[in-house]
């Protein structure tokens, strides 16, 4: 059962790396701001791989530095209360790991604030 009951999509709560779904069962997933936690990254891509039809949509915004290793004062704060992030990319660095791993980008977009953030909307080739 999800988390939060609605009649034509369910939010659930799991790991990355072992989808609890069928191969090839959904048309959409999103992963919000989460992609920078997963520890096996390359497995978790494949997993969303396997779960998506073909032609199906992944929403993958993540959250980004302006310049590779350098933390802006947010994100050092987040740093001293003990969030780390596994991955810490540039928009650059975070759309050519997704091309790497199989992924066309047809819509990116960086959304600029305290930490800025890189919209995402791709699909695998």
């Amino acid at each position: 059962m999800g988390l939060w009951p609605l009649s034509r999509c369910e939010i659930l709560q799991g790991s990355a790396d072992a989808l609890p779904f069928s191969d090839r069962q959904l048309d959409f997933v999103t992963a919000f701001e989460t992609v920078f936690f997963w520890k096996d990254i390359e497995r978790g891509f494949k997993e969303v791989h396997r779960v998506l039809k073909d032609g199906g949509l992944l929403v993958a915004p993540n959250f980004i530095f302006r310049k590779s290793g350098a933390k802006n004062l947010w994100q050092k704060i987040l740093a001293l209360v003990g969030i780390k992030f596994a991955h810490e990319w540039t928009a650059e660095e975070y759309l050519a790991f997704l091309r790497e791993n199989g992924l066309r980008v047809a819509k990116s977009q960086i959304i600029k604030g305290r930490i800025d953030l890189l919209y995402v909307e791709c699909a695998f080739e």
